[in-house]
């Protein structure tokens, strides 16, 4: 059905895509897909979710066609094709990243879980020192110049004070 509605669609420039779910964990929590087959209308950022009406590849060509102005989109923050989404996509995949990180550290070293993890966890946390050491150098030198500044400045009003006549005492 998918290839047939793919063939309806190619004159209307209208890509159509099959997903594994199971194979595409973070794009199914990114849409919260509750069900199989979801179908969903993605244009000019905004998506829409083809509710319950009928399976066929008319209904469906007509959707993608015309009728998917008639579905309210969904709002900014779930839809996956908005800057918000996007952004969000990227947070639904490190979870995946992590843990294929740790498969191929333990594969690649023969350590075992914790050593893995150990290796995984390694490089966000020296970048993480490395971070905290730059805000620590850049908040020093500028306490260092602020205190350097306030010292001119007492020194300086210390000297204007001195060079002032002083009433005479009658």
């Amino acid at each position: 059905m998918w290839t047939e509605l793919a063939r309806t669609l190619k004159d209307d420039a209208v890509r159509v895509a099959k997903v594994n779910g199971p194979k595409c964990r973070a794009l199914v929590k990114r849409l919260g897909v509750e069900g199989y087959p979801s179908i969903y209308y993605f244009r000019d950022g905004r998506a829409r979710e083809y509710g319950s009406g009928l399976r066929t590849v008319e209904a469906l060509a007509a959707f993608a066609r015309t009728t998917y102005v008639d579905v309210a989109p969904m709002p900014f923050y779930r839809a996956p094709n908005s800057l918000v989404g996007r952004l969000g996509g990227l947070l639904f995949r490190a979870p995946l990243a992590a843990e294929e990180a740790l498969r191929r550290a333990r594969s690649a070293s023969g350590f075992g879980d914790v050593g893995a993890l150990a290796l995984v966890l390694l490089a966000p946390v020296a970048v993480g020192a490395a971070l905290i050491f730059l805000a620590d150098v850049w908040v020093s030198r500028s306490a260092r110049a602020e205190g350097a500044e306030m010292r001119r400045r007492r020194e300086e009003e210390r000297r204007r004070a001195s060079e002032r006549p002083r009433p005479h005492a009658d």
